[in-house]
Formats: structure tokens, sequence, C-alpha cells
């Protein structure tokens, strides 16, 4: 079943949210994810958010979602996405 990696964000540091996004993004590329959305939240219809941007990310399944997760290259980013934004991330698979 496809998997599908959100997060939603605020930036603190733009500079290392840029380096951030360019290391994340070629982590992905051996395990098969696939950027579907980037977008800026541009209203609210209904509730709250606190957060201004988010990403959805393709994989392949919930085995290739956690593999690159758990990943060296992935895992080594990801102070810097602590420095760079208040984020939350979830997983997701289709029924």
């Amino acid at each position: 079943m496809t998997a599908f990696f959100i997060s939603t964000w605020s930036v603190k540091d733009r500079a290392k949210f840029d380096e951030y996004v360019a290391k994340a993004e070629a982590s992905l590329i051996p395990h098969g994810g696939e950027r579907l959305l980037w977008g800026r939240m541009e209203s609210v219809l209904a509730g709250e958010i606190d957060y201004d941007e988010c990403v959805v990310v393709q994989f392949p399944d919930l085995e290739a979602l956690n593999a690159w997760h758990e990943s060296e290259a992935y895992q080594r980013i990801i102070p810097i996405r602590r420095d760079a934004v208040r984020v939350t991330v979830a997983a997701y698979s289709t029924k």
C-alpha cells in the first residue's frame, strides 16, 4: 500500500531550512520517495493551524517510508531540521 510522509512546519531559520531541504530531497531518491506537494498555507477553512507550510512525499509502501526515515542519510540531517523549523511529521498509508 502506498505511504505518505506529511510534514507541517513554521520556519525559524530560512538558511538552515534551505540546507535541510537540499539534503532531504537527495535522501528520498534511494527509497522511491517522490514529493507530491510543497505548499504554503493560504487560508484556514476550519479549525486552528499553527504552521505556514507543508510537504507531502509519496513512497511505494510504509516499509520504504520507514527505511528512508531511519536511514543514516536522513537521520544525519534531523538536527538541521530541529534548528530550522518548528515541525510536525506523520506517516500515513492507504487502506
